[in-house]
């Protein structure tokens, strides 16, 4: 009955444009237009006899026939096309036979970005959006093509650089922009071979790449990144956290134990705010995965997905503005009629424009002096965390320029450990390639870290004698009063 009602409204030529510009034809391209661009970076209207036939050789089978994979069953299949197209009369023998002898040559891989994961992401959220009922979308997504390649490249040649002698098989890569549009993203090495985006949907822990959201919720409730606490032994209850390497260095201001990634001084300040202020900042910021309300949070035990977690830090460089991160910038239906145009809420302020200050200041210590040294940029201002979680499970960092902001995860899928990556390595490492490419060129610009004060030589000898007490009343256990933080600020 349907075909009956086809026939009806519509030419059989009609009929035939419509299925082709719908149907699959391998490598995430729908329409013989897609896949003109996917294999020959042409428009269909400039393919050769032979790419053609090639092209209408692949609906029957595109996994198998797909030319990228193998070159000898898309040939086979390509000159059955030919010799059905003598048999009809469209071409003679004569030409067939020159075309079977012309090579199949494809677009290069490595110049067409993988947008599987980006585009299997946008349909879910499309449907989402616009409801069921509407068959055919066209939806302009996010997505920066040059960034998109920049991104695989960094992840795939690292990886096959330093992944198999570190046991490490698979990550994900996320970059957002400074109005937090997805402008790239990589959610597994291989698409092809793995549909599972581990950028969106793969549930890790952070470990300590979530002390960012504990130090900002201490810094809400009126610490400062000259703080001193006393790296030592320490246990809250039957919970005993250990520093990477186990030792201790004693006082420390929380600007050098937030660079250094001690364990036991953000395992303090979480007991000191409390586990509900941890949970609060992180949903604040943007964590939509439960968060268990208990002191190990501030090693990040609780887990996150790469997307949420490098959303949260997007807060930090926009002084305290929220936004909720977007792969779609717009929808229409098959007519042409637009469905659906992204428009930007209003800026939500999660945190006061200080305490994002005061959190750059910190992010940008680790990159200059700390755990992730790897992915300094030179003289551009990058502010950034290395994560690594039990075991080498799971190893990340999450970081922004004043431009991008960025996030690299790196581990296994079965949740086997690795030999001993931690953050700071391969992680910085790929976040690091990613963002020389994508800043060639660019303006070097601060980051929002509030006024830098020029001090006279009698205020910085105040301050060296106010850090010089601080660090005499941690050593003796005594906590500095209130008068005394006062003078700190």
């Amino acid at each position: 009955m349907l075909s009956l009602r086809i026939e009806k409204q519509l030419t059989k030529d009609e009929i035939l444009a419509l299925y082709l510009n719908r149907i699959f034809l391998g490598q995430n391209s729908y329409g013989i237009d897609a896949a003109a661009h996917r294999y020959f970076s042409k428009h269909a209207s400039d393919l050769t006899l032979p790419e053609a036939a090639l092209l209408a050789a692949l609906p029957k089978a595109p996994s198998q026939l797909d030319p990228t994979k193998s070159n000898d069953n898309a040939r086979a299949r390509r000159n059955v096309v030919l010799d059905r197209m003598v048999e009809a009369g469209f071409i003679t023998p004569q030409v067939a036979a020159s075309a079977k002898t012309t090579p199949i040559v494809l677009v290069s891989p490595e110049t067409y970005p993988d947008l599987g994961y980006a585009v299997d992401m946008a349909e879910a959220r499309a449907r989402e959006i616009v409801g069921p009922g509407v068959p055919d979308l066209v939806i302009e997504l996010t997505i920066d093509r040059k960034l998109q390649e920049a991104a695989e490249n960094a992840v795939k040649s690292t990886m096959s650089e330093r992944g198999p002698d570190a046991d490490a098989s698979q990550a994900g890569f996320v970059a957002l922009d400074s109005g937090n549009q997805i402008i790239a993203m990589v959610g597994g090495l291989s698409y092809a071979q793995s549909q599972f985006n581990r950028t969106r949907d793969a549930k890790r822990q952070p470990g300590s790449a979530f002390k960012t959201i504990v130090y900002a919720a201490a810094f809400e409730q009126g610490l400062r990144p000259a703080a001193v606490r006393v790296d030592r032994d320490t246990w809250i209850g039957n919970w005993h956290p250990e520093n990477f390497g186990g030792d201790h260095i004693g006082p420390v201001t929380l600007t050098t134990a937030f660079a250094k990634s001690l364990n036991t001084v953000a395992a303090q300040i979480g007991q000191e705010i409390g586990p509900r202020a941890m949970v609060n900042m992180g949903e604040r910021l943007g964590i939509r995965s439960p968060l268990e309300p208990n002191v190990s949070l501030s090693l990040g035990v609780s887990e996150v997905n790469l997307l949420e977690l490098t959303g949260a830090y997007s807060v930090f460089r926009a002084e305290g503005v929220r936004r909720e991160p977007y792969i779609i910038a717009s929808i229409k239906d098959s007519k042409g009629k637009t469905l659906y145009t992204h428009v930007a809420a209003s800026d939500t302020q999660v945190i006061e424009p200080r305490v994002a200050q005061d959190m750059t200041l910190l992010l940008q210590s680790v990159v200059t002096a700390g755990t992730g040294r790897r992915a300094s940029l030179g003289e551009r201002e990058v502010g950034g965390k290395t994560g690594t979680s039990q075991n080498f499970r799971d190893a990340w960092f999450i970081g922004f320029t004043a431009d991008i902001t960025a996030g690299a995860w790196v581990g296994n899928d079965d949740d086997s450990p690795m030999k001993r990556v931690t953050g700071g390595a391969i992680p910085a490492e790929i976040w690091k390639k990613f963002m020389e490419k994508a800043h060639e060129d660019a303006p070097l610009r601060p980051l929002p870290t509030g006024p830098r004060l020029e001090l006279s030589p009698k205020d910085q000898a105040l301050l060296a004698l106010y850090e010089d007490l601080a660090l005499a009343f941690a050593r003796v256990g005594y906590t500095p009063s209130s008068e005394l933080a006062s003078v700190q600020r």
